[in-house]
């Protein structure tokens, strides 16, 4: 496999996973399942550069809820694909409940990523923490 093709698929992976996080609505597992097919291994590697992407889009969705009102970023939320009203209050309910853990169970439960780092930022909670629980959170997404 030559090196542009090496970099296509982890460029694919990063940007799915930025794009995931903010307001597309399929998950980078369809890429990383395409790659896998074709070599586990290949796939496995690729997942570290969908993580990147979505804690990347996680902090710009975390910028843009700290800025956005609570009823105006939900409705956004809720406009888009595959997020419902009541997704967006089970999150801001688990967040008040579980906190950073909460974001542990979004992948098991398929809620969407953008959800939690809109919350984080809407209840002021720190970006640093937030992103460190990101990582766990999405790679573990990309392995269910």
């Amino acid at each position: 496999m030559s090196r542009s093709t090496k970099g296509r698929d982890h460029a694919v992976a990063a940007v799915w996973g930025f794009a995931e996080a903010t307001a597309f609505f399929i998950v980078p597992d369809v890429w990383l399942s395409a790659l896998a097919m074709k070599s586990p291994r290949r796939g496995l590697k690729c997942v570290a550069s969908a993580t990147a992407g979505a804690v990347l889009g996680g902090a710009v969705t975390h910028a843009w809820g700290a800025k956005t009102g609570g009823g105006r970023s939900a409705r956004a939320l809720a406009a888009l694909p595959a997020v419902s009203p009541t997704m967006v209050r089970r999150v801001e309910s688990d967040y008040s409940a579980k906190g950073y853990k909460a974001l542990l169970t979004g992948p098991l439960r398929g809620t969407p990523y953008k959800i939690y780092a809109r919350t984080n930022g809407l209840l002021g909670r720190p970006l640093p923490r937030f992103l460190l629980w990101s990582v766990p959170a999405r790679a573990r997404g990309s392995f269910w």
